[in-house]
């Protein structure tokens, strides 16, 4: 009869499958595609009535067919294939009459798989599990062929679904591909023990279960699929610093057990989803560098336990809602060059357990809260580069009398606002601060005197209107590292007790009217790399002192009155890169000595009064990119030949001028004639 008709096929698809080795994907296909044959012929040798088939899929089905004169179905072994005609039916969507009959392979792979049932909803969307190229289709085709014989306890079980989640996974982030392959889609082998970035517990049931995946820095291409939700136990999931593009999927809402998502440096666009809300234990998210362009959902600010929201460097638009007070556990807000925009979020000032701010690179405007009800009780706060605008405001009865103990604030960036007026006192009386910027507002009158900063590394106040004299402390300041005054109205010298910081890396004081001269003790700096006082209206000449700091890779004294000669000490500079004096006074000779600054890429010592030959040692300088002499009417001789073959140099006579021969000048004709 027709059961055993269908009986029978059945039984010779697993021998057809066993003589091609049901381990070759292309056998197992093909055994299909023949079967498929067969059973058109069958129907013909039984004459069956006019039937319609379901496009040669009655196989799959396990032989169903329908008889159009009665309505009713036909059905011969079913129970072969471990699933119901009706729960395949429901589970397709009503879509199974319409079949193509290379679909019956995947449909065939799934039901050997036992992943028709009626009692759950689909694992497999059946919109892709017939798309030849997605990750589904290869997934069930390995764990139908190559995996056949691993047991993983069908459909309704956990095993099932967290191997087949981790099959697809592998074939959506192109796991050919990957840096590190260890032993994925090994046949047979725990999914648990394919990677180290597998991690896995034993649940009640003492059933091996996924908890954790982390892929880092491992060649991830591809997309996120929609079957990490089937990880329903997984704890965290790391992909970051790889190439995933494509959206994040709603499905990881059903990953109801995460408490750390990190999916940063990656190629990720659209929106955050919603769904996200879900994970209720959330504690960490990390989506920062990638390419997301929605607005921040309010949904987000359900978590309630969430500590770490890092979405950086996005496309992220739109304001931020008041709903962001719900995350009354959050420790860090880092949201960092995007567009976001509107008013600084004054709710933050009702969760107590944040300590970083990040809200840099935005375009934020309004004015900024009360600084004294907010600013001093976090540890940072960075504001930098937004729209903000107005005076810095504190509380009218504020008094600067109370314990500084209670202040925590370590880190302050509200460089490049529109901000204006004095800069509020309340900064002075902060002893944790170790970074303070407020370069490129329009800040006015002297920097604050009563400054208390036993840790300060980092001061900065560049590009501003400030007056007076440069802010004093020195001495209460032995960490400090950097210290930026630049282009303001600065008066009355640089002064000495600058030389009372030892760990001072860069001292710039450019575009300042300071006057007076270079304090010699500068020489007691031995950490400096960078000095920069150009434009500074300095007089009298240039210490032979600062020949001695031993790790100076940048001097830049140019644009001032300096007079009397370039100290031959410069040529202890053994680890300078660039000189600029230009613009100056300086008189006599180049130093021969100078050749020995054997990594100098600029020299500029235009616009002086240096005579003489150009030091032929100076072919030393094999890695010079600038040379700029012009200007100097005493300055005779060649330059070196050697340095028409440096491919870093570009030789212009409009530069070098044309009193010093050089023959290689690219403009020599045009400018010296």
């Amino acid at each position: 009869d027709e059961n055993s008709i269908a009986l029978l096929l059945i039984s010779l698809s697993k021998s057809l499958q066993e003589s091609f080795g049901k381990r070759e994907k292309s056998m197992h296909v093909l055994t299909l595609s023949f079967l498929i044959i067969i059973i058109a012929g069958v129907r013909a040798q039984l004459q069956l009535p006019d039937y319609i088939l379901y496009e040669e899929c009655e196989l799959c089905i396990s032989g169903g067919v329908y008889d159009p004169a009665t309505g009713s179905d036909v059905l011969f072994g079913i129970e072969a294939l471990g699933f119901s005609y009706t729960c395949a039916e429901a589970y397709f969507g009503g879509k199974l009459k319409f079949l193509a009959p290379e679909q019956c392979v995947a449909l065939q792979g799934m039901a050997v798989l036992g992943m028709c049932g009626c009692d759950k909803a689909p694992v497999i969307d059946p919109n892709v599990i017939f798309d030849f190229t997605s990750p589904q289709f290869k997934a069930v085709g390995w764990m139908s062929t190559f995996d056949e014989d691993y047991d993983t306890g069908g459909l309704g079980g956990q095993r099932f679904e967290q191997r087949y989640a981790l099959v697809v996974m592998y074939y959506s982030f192109q796991g050919e591909n990957w840096i590190n392959q260890e032993q994925w889609l090994t046949p047979g082998l725990h999914e648990c023990e394919w990677s180290g970035g597998i991690f896995c517990q034993f649940d009640e049931t003492d059933t091996r279960v996924v908890t954790g995946f982390d892929a880092t820095r491992n060649n991830l291409q591809g997309t996120v699929p929609p079957e990490i939700g089937l990880l329903a136990s997984s704890e965290s999931f790391r992909i970051p610093k790889n190439s995933v593009g494509g959206t994040i999927p709603d499905s990881i809402g059903k990953m109801t057990s995460l408490s750390a998502v990190d999916m940063s440096d990656n190629l990720l666009t659209g929106a955050i989803p919603t769904s996200l809300e879900g994970a209720r234990d959330l504690i960490i998210l990390d989506l920062s560098k990638n390419q997301l362009n929605s607005s921040i959902p309010d949904e987000l600010y359900n978590l309630e336990f969430l500590r770490t929201l890092v979405l950086t460097s996005n496309n992220l638009s739109g304001p931020l809602t008041e709903s962001l007070n719900n995350l009354k556990s959050l420790v860090t807000l880092d949201l960092r060059e995007n567009e976001i925009t509107g008013t600084f979020p004054v709710t933050l000032d009702s969760i107590v357990t944040l300590d970083i701010v990040l809200l840099d690179n935005n375009r934020l405007t309004g004015s900024l809260p009360i600084i004294t009800q907010i600013f001093p009780f976090r540890k940072t706060l960075g504001l930098s580069h937004n729209l903000f605008s107005g005076n810095i405001a504190i509380s009218p009865d504020y008094d600067f009398s109370a314990d500084p103990s209670e202040f925590r604030l370590q880190y302050v960036d509200i460089s490049y606002n529109l901000l204006s007026g004095p800069i509020s006192p309340i900064f002075g009386v902060l002893p944790t601060c170790r970074y303070f910027d407020v370069s490129g507002n329009g800040f006015v009158g002297p920097f604050p005197s009563n400054i208390r900063w036993d840790s300060l590394e980092f001061l900065a106040a560049a590009n501003n209107a400030l007056t007076g004299t440069l802010p004093g402390g020195w001495r209460s300041w032995p960490r400090l590292a950097h210290l930026d005054m630049s282009n303001n109205q600065f008066t009355q010298g640089v002064p000495e007790a600058v030389c009372e910081c030892p760990e001072l890396e860069f001292l710039l004081l450019t575009g300042n009217q300071l006057g007076s001269t270079i304090p010699a003790c500068l020489s007691n700096l031995p950490r400096l790399c960078h000095l920069e006082l150009r434009n500074c209206s300095l007089t009298g000449t240039i210490p032979t002192s600062i020949g001695q700091l031993p790790d100076l890779t940048i001097l830049d004294l140019s644009t001032n009155l300096l007079t009397s000669t370039i100290p031959t000490e410069f040529g202890n500079l053994l680890t300078l890169k660039h000189l600029k004096l230009q613009n100056n006074f300086l008189t006599s000779t180049i130093p021969t000595q100078l050749a020995n600054m054997i990594d100098l890429k600029t020299l500029n010592l235009a616009d002086n009064a240096l005579r003489g030959a150009f030091p032929a040692q100076l072919d030393a300088l094999v890695k010079l990119e600038n040379l700029t002499l012009r200007n100097n009417l005493g300055l005779r001789g060649q330059l070196p030949p050697s340095f028409c073959f440096l491919s870093t140099l570009e030789l212009l006579a409009g530069d070098i001028g044309c009193l010093v021969g050089c023959d290689c000048c690219s403009d020599l004709e045009a400018t010296c004639g």
